[in-house]
């Protein structure tokens, strides 16, 4: 956290609006109002991240796993764990 941001009692910073930092902290503080856990955010982030990069790269995996910095092997286990279609993205 940058010096500057303080903390308040919900738990939020002084971000600006409509920063990545902002967005992230809205949609954690809706996940932990909906009592999601941490292991489905996880999941659920990881899943629209790889989803979102292998549509940019056409499903091509070596590029997608370049660009998100993971072995190519790392990205295909991770694909069938979470069931993801990445033919014709």
């Amino acid at each position: 956290m940058d010096r500057q941001e303080r903390v308040n009692s919900e738990g939020q910073t002084n971000a600006p609006k409509g920063s990545l930092k902002g967005l992230l902290e809205n949609a954690i503080n809706e996940m932990v109002t909906r009592g999601i856990y941490w292991p489905e955010a996880l999941a659920e982030f990881e899943k629209l991240f790889i989803e979102s990069v292998l549509r940019k790269h056409k499903g091509n995996l070596s590029r997608a796993a370049h660009e998100m910095g993971v072995h190519r092997n790392t990205l295909s286990k991770k694909i069938r764990e979470y069931e993801i279609c990445c033919k014709g993205k």
